[in-house]
């Protein structure tokens, strides 16, 4: 059983980097990091790419060092399977590396985790915009990343609304495969 994530520094917003709304978003405030998510087995960074157009997520070894051995061993695993899969509702990784703390991958930017979405969609008027139609097309991309995983002999083990990233526009990405 996986401890749930807890969000520890800035709140990245839903809208994506590129929106041209006139509020500038937490990442153009902190062009460094915008989000540090510290989940069972790693810790999560949301940060500008180096070209800065873009976000991009870097998972790297739990701060605390009790878990140092498990997070390293759960992100070797993660970076062999990311290495093998190419999906549009899989995380893509953007490269892996060994730094002086342990494995660090980089990953494309999937969004907000559905968690997050449903969580502000649970009052019933904010349901009733959730249309049906929406989360049919949720549950077909969701269906159609794990066919994939499972053409591929592999078992998320893990799934569940935190590891199901949902952009802007609509499209879902599973991630964490730490314990496939």
């Amino acid at each position: 059983m996986s401890t749930p994530l807890r969000t520890r520094s800035l709140e990245l917003p839903c809208s994506s980097p590129h929106d041209t709304k006139s509020e500038p978003t937490t990442a153009d405030q902190h062009p460094e990091t915008a989000k540090v998510i510290i989940g069972g087995f790693s810790s999560v960074s949301i940060v500008r790419s180096p070209s800065k157009s873009e976000f991009i997520a870097v998972k790297s070894c739990h701060p605390d060092p009790r878990f140092q051995t498990l997070s390293k061993n759960s992100l070797i695993r993660e970076r062999e399977v990311l290495r093998t899969l190419s999906h549009p509702c899989i995380i893509k990784m953007l490269e892996a590396d060994d730094t002086d703390s342990g494995p660090e991958i980089k990953l494309e930017f999937g969004g907000r985790s559905l968690y997050t979405e449903f969580k502000e969609h649970s009052t019933p008027t904010k349901k009733a915009l959730y249309d049906e139609f929406k989360r049919l097309v949720i549950v077909d991309q969701i269906s159609s990343g794990l066919e994939y995983l499972h053409q591929q002999d592999i078992v998320h083990r893990d799934i569940k609304h935190q590891n199901i990233l949902i952009s802007d526009a609509g499209h879902i990405k599973i991630v964490d495969f730490g314990e496939y």
